[in-house]
């Protein structure tokens, strides 16, 4: 499946935006070959560039990434980066 990265997450401080601004968008612009994630690989905290390599990308997005997506707000979708 590959390497999961979190974007967002407001209990580990991870923001792409200020969550107030976060919270009230409607739209968020990234730059994908800048956009930077978290990843936890064997218990160790790894941050890294989220779109590293050319080829397809999921994105899921949840109020809680904790629980199978049919217990939660969620939006999937599939991205491909050239």
């Amino acid at each position: 499946m590959g390497i999961w990265h979190v974007v967002h997450n407001s209990e580990e401080k991870i923001f792409i935006l200020p969550e107030h601004e976060y919270v009230k968008a409607r739209k968020i612009d990234i730059t994908p070959s800048k956009l930077m994630g978290i990843s936890w690989i064997n218990g160790k905290k790894l941050e890294g560039l989220v779109f590293g390599l050319s080829g397809e990308y999921l994105i899921y997005m949840a109020d809680n990434l904790e629980t199978e997506p049919d217990n939660t707000f969620h939006f999937m979708g599939k991205v491909f980066l050239k």
